[in-house]
């Protein structure tokens, strides 16, 4: 006993354990930075969340991986099962709805802490920077605003960023010379993990398979074939789907309005709703190409820096060029070649993807940002100073000059978001939220008490409803990407205005008798002003039956979708089906 003390006295005080000290002070630090902003206040704000949880109650109740909310023939959800799988374990341990909310944020906490363990290997590993320099910048993805806002929601973004790290890590053991294939057969169950949080995972299996190829090791190519397949065949049969279900909902279909096929694509296909229905012409699809390209070329340093408003994400753009232009010199090196072939096919699929979100597309590159950041820094930093000694003419000195203070005032920009502003904005938000949090709550237990079980609700924020109100609901209509309607009315495009005069059809074949408007209806949307101006209008025919106390949010009669012929109803008709009289 004496002997092992006296041995962890002596590596408590060696470099590698004031690491682990240090580490475990910046996991600390995340995990109060991330509950200081009260992230259960925020939850169903981005919609996938609300629909990741009420699949998982759905798993967790033995009903299949299915859609709980949406009427009529149960849906299978569009995103991949595992992080819902997972998610049904909270419900199994606490199935007591919101309050089990604070349990799902920690499981995303905990993804959050292995990302920034993996980031720090990572960067010792591959980056070949110290220690000290390692744990910095680890400390500085811990504070990087996207990072911490996200590790609060129950989303995927942050699991996926630290399933795809570790794969990188791991990557790295499993192809060095001494790799065995139990680390290759490793390699491949992390990878098969990643694809199966998120579908562009998929392009890491593709990409490191590819480079297993280059090196021309075949026989670790099977190893790791094997295990990547055999890891998403045990994922899938965890959840296996009754077929019958889904050819039940394709009948349905069928017979269907074009709004609510899109509603059920918008809800179970990612390729029907984005690309059939979201890409319509090869216009639309060359202006696509064009705009994620600029947004992808514009976006690593306002990603980097934190900023979120347009005047400080133009001060930012700058710093794209030094991103850029780092990350392209360390891939280049060959510690960081998988990682190259992981990038590049990943990269590709966010150029091609219609609603490209960057700064949740460009999370788990986040390390490589930062060293590419520091390295071009440094570098641009030394000719600098090279530039300053005679007998350099007065213009390269000024030049140099003013790389520095542009290299300066990028830091202390980024400092300053991510020390102030941000956590303001954050405290200010969760506040904001907070409010319209008490006041929905009114709306969704006066639901609960006031309408039949079987009753159908229309509400943007469906899915959240059917969790606090236990009643099926569906938005009023699924919009196309922006992209769809670039080319205007008159042409091969979809057409907004008939979209929009079209938006009572779904909620009519769905049966829904009650109507949900709140103060923040559509805020995700690019046309938000002109759709909630034609909800507004349709509502404006339809008697309220509720309002919260603040106002923000009401509950409308809407039987007359269902029930033209009634006295009351007939006149709400022209609002409600516009040419349909």
């Amino acid at each position: 006993m004496s002997l092992l003390l006296s041995r962890v006295r002596v590596w408590l005080v060696t470099p590698a354990a004031r690491a682990c000290g240090a580490l475990l002070l910046i996991l600390a630090i995340f995990i109060w930075n991330v509950e200081n902003w009260k992230p259960a206040t925020f939850f169903g704000r981005y919609q996938d969340d609300a629909v990741y949880f009420s699949s998982a109650q759905a798993l967790a109740q033995h009903q299949g991986y299915i859609l709980p909310s949406f009427p009529g023939v149960p849906l299978k959800p569009k995103y991949p099962v595992l992080y819902p799988l997972l998610l049904s374990g909270v419900w199994k341990v606490w199935p007591e709805f919101p309050n089990n909310l604070i349990w799902a944020i920690r499981l995303t906490e905990v993804f959050g802490c292995l990302a920034l363990l993996c980031a720090f290997f990572l960067l010792r590993f591959l980056a070949g920077i110290g220690r000290t320099t390692s744990l910095i910048l680890t400390a500085v993805c811990a504070f990087h605003p996207v990072l911490l806002r996200l590790s609060g929601l129950v989303m995927s973004d942050v699991p996926f960023m630290a399933m795809l790290l570790l794969t990188l890590l791991l990557a790295r053991f499993a192809m060095s010379p001494v790799g065995s294939y139990a680390f290759t057969a490793t390699l491949g169950i992390a990878v098969a993990l990643s694809a199966s949080l998120r579908t562009i995972g998929y392009t890491a299996v593709i990409g490191l398979l590819a480079y297993i190829f280059y090196r021309r090791e075949y026989r670790r190519a099977f190893v790791y074939c094997v295990a990547a397949s055999a890891t998403t065949g045990a994922i899938f049969l965890l959840t296996a789907y009754d077929i019958s279900r889904g050819a039940q909902a394709k009948v349905h279909l069928e017979i269907a309005s074009s709004q609510w096929e899109r509603l059920v694509a918008f809800y179970t296909d990612y390729v029907g709703f984005q690309w059939r229905m979201g890409i319509p012409t090869v216009g639309a699809f060359f202006t696509m190409i064009k705009e994620n390209c600029l947004q992808l070329l514009s976006s690593p340093g306002p990603f980097l820096a934190g900023a979120f408003d347009r005047r400080s994400w133009l001060l930012t753009a700058g710093m794209s060029a030094i991103v850029l232009s780092g990350v392209v010199r360390q891939l280049r090196r060959t510690e960081w070649r998988a990682f190259a072939f992981v990038i590049v096919p990943y990269l590709l699929v966010v150029i091609l993807w219609p609603f490209p979100i960057m700064e949740r597309f460009l999370l788990p590159f986040l390390p490589l940002f930062l060293v590419a950041t520091l390295l071009e820094s440094k570098r641009l930093l030394t000719l600098a100073r090279t530039n300053f000694r005679p007998p350099t003419s007065l213009g390269k000195r000024i030049l140099a000059a003013a790389i520095c203070a542009i290299l300066l005032g990028y830091a202390a920009f980024s400092g300053w978001t991510y020390l102030f502003r941000d956590r303001r904005e954050l405290r200010e938000a969760a506040d904001a939220q907070g409010k319209t949090l008490e006041e929905r709550r009114e709306v969704y237990s006066w639901i609960r008490d006031h309408t039949p079980v079987g009753a159908k609700i229309v509400a943007y924020d469906d899915v959240l409803l059917f969790l606090y109100s236990r009643r099926q609901a569906l938005r009023p209509i699924a919009m196309l990407p922006a992209s769809a309607y670039s080319e205007g009315s008159g042409s091969h495009s979809p057409d907004l205005a008939q979209d929009l005069a079209h938006m009572s059809d779904a909620p009519r074949e769905a049966g829904a008798t009650y109507w949900l408007v709140t103060g923040d209806d559509f805020s995700l949307e690019a046309e938000r002003e002109k759709i909630t101006s034609r909800q507004n209008e349709i509502t404006a025919a339809l008697p309220v039956v509720f309002r919260s106390s603040g106002g923000f949010a009401k509950v409308y009669d809407s039987s007359c979708l269902l029930n033209s012929t009634r006295e009351d109803c007939r006149t709400a008709q022209v609002v409600l089906f516009p040419g349909t009289r």
